[in-house]
C-alpha cells in the first residue's frame, strides 16, 4: 500500500515571525521532511527571487513544484523583515509525485474579505502508481462566517469516490470543518494557532475514508504565528 508524509505551514507573510523578524523558510521547510509540502502565505516578491526559488533548488530539485497566488501586486506586510515590497500571495505546493491534473476550485468572496476570488488548488496525484486527490486552500480570515461560507461553496468540487485529501489553513476549528465537509476525517488533531490564553487549531489535513492515518502530529514552532503539521497516510489496495 502506498504510504506518504503530507506537511501543512503557514510561512506567515513569506517567512515573518509574530514581531515582524523574518525566519528561515527554507530551513523550517527542511525540518518537514515531506512528501508533499503545501505552504500558505507564500510571498513571491516582484523584483527578485524569493524563499520558494530557493527551496526548489536547494530541497526539492527535481520535483513539481504548483504556485497559486490568491493577491497579486500587494505590498508586503512587516516593515522589521527590511525587504518589504509588492509581490503576489498566496499558496504553493511541492510534491515529490507526478501530477496528471491541475485545476481551480471556487471559494467565492465573502464580505470584508481584502482578498477576492479565492480559489483552492486541485491537484491529481500519481503516488507509488495509485491515485490521490489533494485539495489545498488558504481560507479568508477574521470575517464572520466567511471559511464557513467557503467551504459550503467547494465541498461539492470535491471528489468523495477516490482517496482525497483536504489541505491547509482553514481558519476555522474541528467543529465548524465537520459541520461543513461532514464524513472528512483529521488527520491531525491539536492546537496551531495562539489567541489570548490559549492555542486553537485552525491548519487542518482532512482525509477520505479509504486513507488510513499512519501518524499525526503538531509540529514544533519553526518560526510563523502557526505551528506546521504533518501526516503519515496510508492508501490503496496492499500487493
Amino acid at each position: 500500500m502506498p504510504e506518504l508524509t503530507i506537511a501543512s505551514f503557514n510561512v506567515h507573510w513569506g517567512g515573518l515571525r509574530p514581531n515582524g523578524e523574518p525566519f528561515d523558510v527554507v530551513r523550517a521547510c527542511r525540518t518537514l521532511d515531506a512528501d508533499i509540502l503545501v505552504l500558505q502565505e507564500v510571498w513571491w516578491p516582484t523584483d527578485r527571487p524569493g524563499f520558494i526559488e530557493e527551496l526548489a533548488a536547494d530541497h526539492y530539485a527535481m520535483h513539481a513544484l504548483h504556485e497559486h497566488p490568491l493577491a497579486r501586486d500587494i505590498e508586503r506586510r512587516g516593515p522589521k523583515a527590511g525587504r518589504d515590497g509588492t509581490g503576489d500571495w498566496g499558496v504553493a505546493v511541492f510534491t515529490r509525485y507526478p501530477v496528471l491534473t491541475s485545476q481551480d476550485l471556487e471559494l467565492g468572496d465573502v464580505p470584508g474579505d481584502l482578498t477576492k476570488n479565492r480559489t483552492a488548488l486541485h491537484l491529481q496525484l500519481n503516488v507509488d502508481g495509485a491515485p490521490l486527490d489533494l485539495v489545498a486552500m488558504h481560507l479568508s480570515a477574521n470575517v464572520i462566517y466567511g471559511p464557513s461560507l467557503q467551504l459550503r461553496r467547494v465541498r461539492p468540487q470535491i471528489p468523495t469516490d477516490r482517496p482525497t485529501v483536504i489541505v491547509g489553513d482553514l481558519n476555522l476549528g474541528p467543529r465548524g470543518v465537520a459541520l461543513m465537509l461532514g464524513p472528512w476525517r483529521e488527520a491531525v488533531t491539536g492546537p496551531t494557532w495562539p489567541v489570548p490564553r490559549q492555542f486553537v487549531q485552525l491548519d487542518h489535513i482532512l482525509v477520505s475514508s479509504d486513507i488510513d492515518v499512519v501518524h499525526g502530529e503538531v509540529c514544533d514552532d519553526l518560526g510563523s504565528d502557526h505551528r506546521p503539521i504533518r501526516a503519515h497516510l496510508r492508501f490503496g489496495d496492499a500487493g
